[in-house]
């Protein structure tokens, strides 16, 4: 996933919507910059 191809894609997760989102575990992962994903069978 190129920067050309609109990557890398960031992971948010909807932290407004509920409270159960707004933990510091949430925080880190959303940190993280995607730039494969793999899918296994």
């Amino acid at each position: 996933m190129t920067l050309r191809d609109k990557g890398p894609v960031w992971l948010l997760y909807p932290f407004d919507s509920a409270p159960r989102f707004r933990t510091e575990l949430h925080y880190a992962r959303s940190v993280w910059q995607l730039d494969r994903i793999e899918i296994a069978r």
